[in-house]
């Protein structure tokens, strides 16, 4: 007999309008009102992106050591740090331990990651705020851009998100 799966149906997916909209630059140029970036729950914060936001927005990083001290940090967490200027650091906890991506080693936490972006998007609408970020999760944490892409077009659908790709890298 013939094979069955000539009967499957076919199911038709209408392609939807996601928003990342790339731009190659730094995303602290942005004029978005809360830059979002992704650290740990361990109390680190002097690499990649937290390096650069610790120098620019020292607050962003006493918030999160004041956090990290007071009651510490879990994975899934959002903290807003506001910055002056309508401008706000979103220190979201992605990933509990850090360390060297080499050898193909993930911190990044999907789940939790998908638990930030909820709350930063309820976030901008109660507020009407717009929202950068890097390519989040992708180089120091070691995730795969291709699954934290999908998960940001899945929460975020048809609201605008800018993410910033510093020249030079992939």
């Amino acid at each position: 007999g013939k094979s069955s799966s000539l009967c499957k149906p076919v199911k038709l997916y209408l392609t939807k309008d996601y928003m990342i909209k790339y731009i190659t630059g730094d995303v602290f140029t942005s004029k978005a009102n809360i830059i979002a970036h992704v650290c740990n729950c361990r109390g680190g914060f002097g690499a990649g992106i937290a390096l650069q936001v610790a120098k620019l927005y020292p607050k962003a990083k006493d918030m999160y050591m004041k956090k990290f001290q007071d009651e510490g940090w879990r994975v899934g967490e959002v903290q807003i740090v506001s910055v002056g200027n309508h401008r706000f650091i979103a220190n979201c906890a992605t990933q509990d331990k850090y360390g060297s991506p080499k050898g193909g080693k993930v911190y990044v936490s999907y789940p939790g990651l998908k638990a930030v972006m909820k709350e930063l998007k309820e976030i901008c609408l109660d507020n009407n705020w717009t929202l950068a970020m890097p390519k989040i999760g992708s180089d120091l944490a070691g995730g795969d851009w291709n699954q934290i892409e999908q998960i940001i077009n899945e929460v975020f659908g048809e609201m605008e998100v800018e993410v910033y790709i510093y020249p030079g890298k992939k």
